[in-house]
């Protein structure tokens, strides 16, 4: 979301910003206006699947995902700590190989 401060000309223009100061870091600010058309915005999404925000207040739209952005959920737990055992069964297999074949190298040159 990009950052937005009311105008110096007229504090009645929405706008919404998203971590502007050290003491609203984690925080979604605004002023009424701009969180009104936020409310707006996510009320729309969650009907419509997606809602565009008209005018300037700093975002494009509010639109509903059903997984979590960055996280990623398996549907098979099992299967992947199984993958995950074999590949690290495969590069230790192949680690150990690697060591023989240095440790053959080095009886085979003294």
């Amino acid at each position: 979301m990009h950052e937005q401060t009311p105008s110096s000309d007229s504090q009645s223009d929405p706008w919404i910003a998203l971590g502007e100061d050290a003491a609203n870091e984690d925080m979604l600010t605004g002023n009424s206006a701009g969180l009104l058309c936020l409310r707006e915005a996510i009320d729309g999404a969650i009907e419509k699947g997606e809602y565009f925000v008209p005018g300037e207040l700093g975002i494009c739209g509010v639109r509903v995902v059903n997984h979590k952005p960055g996280g990623w959920v398996s549907s098979h737990p099992f299967r992947d700590k199984v993958y995950g055992f074999g590949c690290m069964l495969i590069a230790l297999l192949c680690g150990g190989v690697f060591l023989f074949g240095c440790a053959e190298l080095i009886r085979m040159l003294f």
